[in-house]
């Protein structure tokens, strides 16, 4: 056999490379296409998603109480990259024809599906979500082949995003300030007998809304307390319970019961017997009458009023009141009232009203009776002090006269039967079908017109507790801590309990459920000027006014950048009535914006004279201004529920999708 030459053989095998390579190299010329084109398409996508980012960012920032839609989709359009936007045009010099939005949609431009079931659809104003999708059609071929060989590519590039509005439920940087906030989850009331504890009825409270400024809740006529009266039955208190958290059950952290002290309630119902049975006189109805009392039975003042009371009491003979020489005597804090006979009631005269001083709490209300003509039982009656026909039924009424430490925000408590309100507060035996009315201190509320009332927050007074916080344990001063916010991160409570001793707090885990209370010393109002000098001037002592109130100016749409912005805590109701050094429990944050402070010890505000704002004269140790519901992204801040327009409290914006 012979061999062809080497030389011969490498000569064949050039051509048959040849021959490969002029195949091969449409295909490899089709991928490099399709690798330049895909990447094109990438950048497409990746700036489009850059562009949504955008523009459900810019949106949510816009969203404030009150809200103006088209404000805030005036404000998606600029950054979204489409046509008519200001921002963010898209690559490739992208026809506008090609760029489609849609807001708060299930579905992208132009698309049947994918089907977006997470969306609220609605204004952003109303859903506290800004969810944008953009859609790209028609993405060109930088290469021609592979389309001109018939491989489509895609005929959407979609983008979405979704900034959410949350409450805020964890927080660094506040300022270390407490407000605390009427504003309780749920509530109850409860009927026992006072004389042995016995639960007789309870039903939920509902909160109906606003009355006269107060929040109203009741037990609702659809569903009313059915208290059933024995004979025993003599004295019915009213409890009533609110909560911050999951629970009613009393003594539990965030819980507050209100009632007049031991088994006592609020409000005194009185059981009337079917009769006396003992040859005595016997008592029926009793009730208080109002007079320059709001109201007899529960009232919250500062100052004294008086009470009237009238009974019906029964001596038991067919012989005129005055022939028997009978007498009633109410008795309330020592102090005894006579009362005179008219049309079959004991009344008391307008010389013998009871007197109710302003915060005194319960005030019970004995009656007396006393025959000094006659027999009763046996026994010939006179007067003197050894006359045996008189004797006591005993407390059979109570007037009630509110504080903040016995009552807390109740301002208003009234008791109805079958929808009527109850006279004489007082019941027979059997059943009855009760309801109760119950008026909160008014709530904290966002400002929702540029002259909404001006809030005064009380951050200390010369020589007394205020409302600030140990918020920073890296701070001793309050100064630095109002200037500087509070460095560790908090977090709302949902029932821990907060230690007695604040400082226990700081060997706890963050973020912290509680907030370090700070007693004044010295000098506050000086702390309270140099910290917000620093905070919103940029020095403890400014010579200028570098940063005015824009309040008139910027409402509702205020710039992230304006110091005056301000984060604090909302703790509960009474938090800051007590001394010393404990923690109180956060429930919540809320978002303030300060429009004037006072000077004080060498710390001047300049601004006093150039714009700012207080209440009358203004006081130091005073941060005047009002709540916002200005959605920003705040410091070391998060929260996952779903923001409540109507609701007090701090709202961020998260980029969630």
């Amino acid at each position: 056999m012979t061999h062809a030459p080497i030389s011969r053989l490498s000569h064949d095998e050039r051509g048959a490379i040849m021959v490969i390579f002029a195949v091969a190299l449409p295909v490899i010329l089709l991928f490099a296409s399709l690798v330049v084109d895909a990447a094109n398409w990438w950048e497409h996508k990746r700036h489009l998603q850059m562009q949504a980012d955008a523009a459900a960012l810019a949106g949510a920032s816009r969203v404030s109480i009150p809200c103006d839609s088209a404000a805030v989709q005036e404000e998606i359009l600029k950054y979204a990259g489409i046509g008519g936007s200001e921002y963010n045009a898209q690559v490739g010099s992208t026809p506008p024809e090609r760029l489609h939005m849609a807001v708060n949609s299930r579905t992208w431009p132009l698309q049947d599906s994918p089907v977006d079931e997470t969306v609220i659809v609605g204004d952003p104003c109303d859903t506290a979500m800004v969810d944008v999708k953009l859609t790209e059609t028609d993405v060109p071929w930088l290469f021609g082949m592979a389309e001109a060989m018939g491989i489509g590519g895609p005929e959407f590039v979609n983008a979405r995003a979704r900034a959410s509005i949350v409450r805020v439920e964890s927080l660094g940087g506040a300022i270390p300030i407490g407000v605390p906030d009427v504003n309780p989850k749920r509530g109850k009331v409860q009927f026992i007998d006072e004389d042995t504890g016995a639960l007789l009825g309870e039903q939920a409270l509902t909160r109906v809304g606003t009355f006269n400024g107060y929040a109203k809740w009741e037990v609702p006529s659809t569903s009313p307390i059915s208290v059933t009266v024995g004979s025993g039955t003599r004295n019915i208190g009213t409890r009533v319970i609110f909560s911050g958290g999951a629970t009613l059950e009393c003594g539990q952290v965030l819980v507050d019961c209100y009632d007049s002290g031991s088994a006592n309630g609020l409000l005194h119902l009185r059981g009337v017997p079917s009769a006396s049975g003992d040859g005595n006189p016997a008592l029926g109805m009793v009730g208080l009458r109002r007079t320059n009392c709001v109201d007899s039975y529960f009232n919250y003042s500062t100052t004294t009023c008086s009470t009237g009371l009238s009974a019906e009491v029964d001596f038991g003979s067919s012989s005129p009141v005055a022939d028997l020489g009978a007498k009633v005597i109410a008795v309330a804090k020592g102090k005894s009232y006579n009362a005179t006979y008219a049309n079959g009631r004991w009344d008391l005269p307008s010389n013998q009203l009871i007197s109710v001083a302003g915060g005194a709490g319960p005030v019970p209300i004995e009656l007396r009776w006393e025959q000094t003509k006659g027999t009763r039982n046996g026994q010939t009656c006179a007067t003197g002090g050894s006359n045996p026909c008189k004797g006591t039924f005993g407390p059979v009424q109570r007037a009630f006269a509110g504080s903040d430490g016995r009552s807390g925000p109740i301002r208003i408590a009234k008791v109805y039967e079958s929808g009527l309100p109850l006279t004489d507060y007082s019941l027979s035996e059997g059943t009855h079908s009760l309801t109760v009315e119950i008026g909160l201190l008014g709530t904290l509320e966002d400002a929702r017109a540029i002259d909404s009332q001006l809030v005064a927050l009380r951050v200390a007074g010369e020589g007394s507790n205020g409302q600030q916080l140990d918020c920073d344990t890296n701070l001793p001063r309050l100064r630095d801590e109002l200037a500087q916010g509070c460095g560790e991160t908090y977090t709302v409570n949902r029932g821990t309990s907060c230690p007695t001793q604040g400082n226990e707090l700081w060997s706890w885990p963050q973020p912290w459920p509680c907030v370090r209370t700070q007693t004044s010393a010295g000098q506050i109002g000086g702390h309270v000027a140099a910290g917000m000098n620093e905070r919103v001037l940029g020095d403890d002592k400014p010579a200028t006014c570098t940063n005015k109130n824009r309040w008139a100016l910027d409402f509702p749409s205020f710039e992230a950048s304006d110091p005056r912005i301000v984060q604090v805590f909302l703790t509960p109701f009474g938090a800051f009535s007590g001394q010393g050094d404990t923690s109180v429990p956060v429930t919540n944050f809320a978002t303030f914006y300060v429009t004037g402070w006072i000077g004080n010890g060498g710390f001047n505000n300049p601004c006093t004279t150039d714009g700012d704002e207080v209440v009358g004269e203004g006081e130091p140790g005073f941060i005047y201004g009002r709540f916002i519901k200005y959605i920003q992204t705040l410091p070391s801040g998060g929260g996952s529920e779903r923001c409540d327009f109507e609701s007090f409290g701090a709202c961020t914006m998260v980029l969630t999708e």
